[in-house]
């Protein structure tokens, strides 16, 4: 299978940080590499990144000597300690994330793809997503996962505060986690440059029942803010990142 990475968008809520959002360091790497790194350790191979915003402070970080060059940019894999093909494509700035897709269709086969955002960090099993959508035969599938609350939660005991968890997750509720398989027909219902993955396909899929879902009850983070960073850090501290534990192959 092949993989396709989004990681075009502004970031602009992580701008304190200092770097673009595909470049922002987390555990000593590059968000975007861990994103990379995630596929490859599923037997996903050949790689695209749809760029945009900052396309070319990102093409600095992976190829340096490709920087300023015209088309699609190939990594050196090796070098990044990643597995076989990584290539680089802007994709433009004033384009939604359907779009991104859409441009990233013509490089490859027609067969299923895994599709995934740059921005989340997960020990889903990318082989079992496959599995469940090969098993449910629709356009498209998405990893369902449950979110961490935005506030700690008080347990009380009349007027006596008892308790106190800082952020847990809501087992009860459902979100999109950002992790697709895509079937080739399904590029079909992208509308153009301003067409929203989320919100022009997403919903007319899952409104036709054409949309599977695979829930991933494991560990699943998306860095969107400074605070989330912080978040993370806490999870990590004194332990080795939970999304990271899958063996890449070698090159």
């Amino acid at each position: 299978m092949q993989g396709v990475i989004l990681a075009g968008g502004r970031g602009s809520r992580l701008a304190a940080v200092g770097s673009p959002k595909p470049l922002v360091p987390v555990a000593g790497r590059p968000l975007l590499w861990h994103a990379v790194r995630h596929l490859n350790a599923f037997g996903i191979a050949d790689v695209f990144v749809a760029l945009g915003h900052h396309a070319d402070a990102v093409v600095r970080a992976f190829a340096p000597g490709a920087a300023g060059r015209p088309g699609p940019v190939r990594c050196d894999t090796a070098a990044l300690g990643l597995a076989h093909r990584l290539t680089l494509l802007d994709t433009g700035t004033d384009v939604e994330t359907g779009g991104r897709i859409a441009r990233v269709a013509g490089h490859l086969e027609r067969a299923p793809f895994v599709l995934a955002w740059c921005d989340g960090l997960t020990d889903l099993d990318l082989a079992a997503l496959v599995a469940c959508h090969r098993r449910h035969g629709r356009l498209a599938t998405v990893a369902a996962v449950h979110p961490p609350s935005r506030f700690g939660h008080l347990r009380l005991e009349d007027d006596l505060a008892v308790g106190f968890r800082e952020k847990p997750r809501l087992d009860d509720q459902w979100i999109n986690g950002g992790f697709f398989v895509v079937e080739p027909e399904a590029l079909a219902w992208i509308g153009g440059d301003r067409c929203s993955w989320e919100r022009d396909v997403l919903v007319p899929l899952a409104a036709a029942r054409r949309l599977a879902a695979y829930r991933h009850a494991g560990f699943w983070r998306c860095i969107d803010t400074p605070g989330d960073l912080e978040d993370l850090a806490a999870v990590c501290r004194g332990a080795s990142a939970p999304w990271s534990r899958c063996r890449v192959p070698t090159p």
